[in-house]
């Protein structure tokens, strides 16, 4: 019998259930809903009392920033499971590039952490060579030392942490990355779906907003903002003078949350949601409050 003609005739028709699945996300919120079962464990963001995330200044719903200081003991939901496949996906798009492409390009200025002994080296572009430091590890046959590089150790970047004080808030952020191009250069990626990204003409407004407030503070006079298509990966790259008007708006927003914290008014901060239902409101722990006022 010839194997390959064997092959070629074999045909049959899909079942429904071999079918792609266009709401598997739905799917994963009904199951672990229902079995009260989370197979991963879900990191939540360090966030403080009284913080203030830069990415949440650039597109903010003032009133739920303001409630998140006055009432810090109600939290915002977790994200549901096929939400956070979402977030997941983007983080790890992200790391992709920062350690497998403009890591290794060498044009990526930062820390750079050991995957085996954690430590992080100086501010440099990533290391040519694994890191050499001496572990102890335990073994079947007992404790032995040897090298990270021994263990297959690689370097993961450090993304450049910023944090100030501003109207007597902390204010903090991460960037994706500084860059050495011609001048340094703040970079900001953003993953999209197919349609979005598609009908990008231009860099989005509150991410130019976003990484100038990262530049200011990084004393870049540059941002690159990467829109990646999460199918394809392709890239629609904008390499721009940082907006020096945004660090004034960025005062003047949290100089109004300011107000309204003592003023203890949140109320006084327009609703962004325009009904309980929409996808921002169910994402958000003062819904509640905020529509029954």
């Amino acid at each position: 019998m010839n194997l390959f003609n064997t092959i070629g005739q074999f045909n049959r028709q899909a079942t429904e259930g071999e079918k792609p699945t266009k709401d598997l996300s739905n799917r994963l919120n009904d199951h672990l809903g229902a079995t009260q079962y989370h197979p991963f464990e879900v990191k939540e963001e360090t966030e403080r009392a009284g913080d203030l995330r830069i990415s949440r200044l650039s597109n903010p719903c003032i009133r739920q920033l303001v409630f998140k200081i006055l009432r810090p003991d109600i939290k915002d939901p977790p994200p549901p499971p096929g939400l956070r496949k979402i977030f997941d996906q983007g983080k790890a798009t992200h790391s992709w590039w920062q350690n497998n492409y403009y890591g290794p390009m060498g044009s990526l200025i930062g820390g750079w952490k050991c995957s085996i002994c954690k430590e992080t080296t100086e501010r440099s572009t990533m290391p040519k060579h694994r890191c050499q430091n001496r572990v102890s590890i335990e073994t079947p046959s007992g404790k032995i030392v040897t090298s990270c590089e021994d263990l297959g150790s690689y370097w993961k970047y450090v993304e450049p942490e910023i944090r100030f004080e501003m109207h007597g808030f902390e204010v903090t952020g991460h960037c994706d990355g500084e860059m050495a191009l011609d001048d340094m250069t703040v970079l900001e990626m953003k993953t999209m779906d197919s349609d979005r990204w598609k009908r990008l003409a231009c860099p989005v407004p509150k991410d130019v907003v976003q990484s100038s407030c990262y530049a200011h503070e990084l004393d870049c006079p540059k941002i690159l903002l990467s829109y990646i298509e999460k199918n394809t990966w392709a890239t629609k790259d904008y390499l721009i003078d940082a907006d020096q008007t945004a660090w004034g708006w960025l005062d003047k927003q949290i100089g109004v949350i300011r107000m309204l914290v003592d003023q203890q008014s949140p109320f006084n901060a327009p609703r962004t949601c325009k009904n309980k239902k929409s996808s921002a409101a169910r994402a958000c722990g003062f819904a509640d409050l905020c529509f029954n006022e």
